[in-house]
């Protein structure tokens, strides 16, 4: 997979996940600075957030939120962090 920084669509909607957010202590995040590559899953666009780890793990769900996309339909985004509490990424 490819790595890619966010879009500036990404970044709006992660800042809004990120804020809603209350049991994830890991302090400022520079969103710029992030680094994510686009997962064949379908068409669905989810993201995974480069983290060095070769099989990263599922946590738990640290953030949800409804979106609606460019043409008016209704998107669930969910923000993951595995076993460590690193990024797995929003879907």
């Amino acid at each position: 997979m490819k790595e890619r920084p966010l879009e500036d669509g990404e970044v709006l909607i992660l800042s809004v996940l990120l804020s809603r957010v209350t049991e994830w202590n890991r302090g400022p995040v520079d969103l710029r600075a992030l680094r994510v590559s686009d997962m064949d899953d379908g068409g669905k666009r989810s993201l995974r957030f480069a983290s060095g780890k070769s099989h990263p793990r599922y946590g738990r769900t640290i953030a949800e939120g409804w979106f609606k996309d460019t043409d008016g339909m209704p998107l669930a985004l969910a923000l993951y962090v595995d076993r460590e509490d690193d990024w797995l990424g929003p879907r």
